[in-house]
């Protein structure tokens, strides 16, 4: 299913409870204008908040030429450019290493390590290239529920809603992590052992 923000408002607003129907997303309106307020907010939380299938990536570092700030890594890389947030650092057989998020004497983001070369695994930024056509079921249904939670107080003018929606965002969240882990696997045709073949 595509879904475009004019979809992701109506559903934000049956979350709390308001009938209104939003026809489009530019449209001067106190509800619209509350919605519009917190929706980069709420969109960069969402992509935060866990390690998204459609967000996710591997990317080998560009190790930049300042000396790491932090004399516990050896090493420290550039942070790239569309990554919202670090999850892993790996070396080129694939296993995980310490890390840390630091900055440079510019005050640039800088990933420190002690291998070279260096990979990570991150979520990377949604920017306005990537429409919400692009977004799953799974993270539109999150990003409504928090959504609705910020906005809950001025657009319904009550906060007996809100721990309900944070609540249902963090159910949300759960269920997407269910859903990640149903698409991928940990185990390997290659892998199997003399026994597996013998099962």
């Amino acid at each position: 299913m595509a879904f475009t923000k004019e979809m992701i408002f109506n559903i934000t607003l049956n979350n709390l409870g308001v009938s209104a129907i939003v026809q489009n997303t530019v449209e001067v309106t106190p509800r619209i204008t509350v919605l519009n307020n917190n929706y980069n907010l709420a969109l960069e939380q969402v992509m935060k908040d866990f390690n998204w299938n459609f967000l996710h990536r591997i990317k080998e570092l560009t190790l930049v030429s300042e000396k790491s700030p932090n004399p516990k890594f050896l090493y420290a890389f550039d942070y790239p450019n569309d990554c919202i947030s670090a999850r892993y650092v790996l070396d080129k057989a694939g296993e995980y290493k310490k890390f840390d998020i630091s900055t440079d004497s510019k005050g640039n983001k800088i990933i420190l390590c002690n291998i070279n070369p260096a990979l990570l695994e991150y979520t990377r930024k949604l920017s306005a290239q990537i429409p919400e056509t692009f977004f799953t079921s799974e993270f539109v249904n999150a990003l409504c529920f928090y959504l609705a939670y910020l906005c809950s107080d001025s657009i319904t003018g009550r906060d007996n809603k809100k721990q309900s929606l944070f609540q249902s965002y963090q159910l949300a969240i759960l269920k997407a992590k269910q859903m990640n882990a149903s698409e991928s696997s940990k185990y390997d045709e290659d892998d199997r052992t003399y026994i597996d073949y013998r099962n």
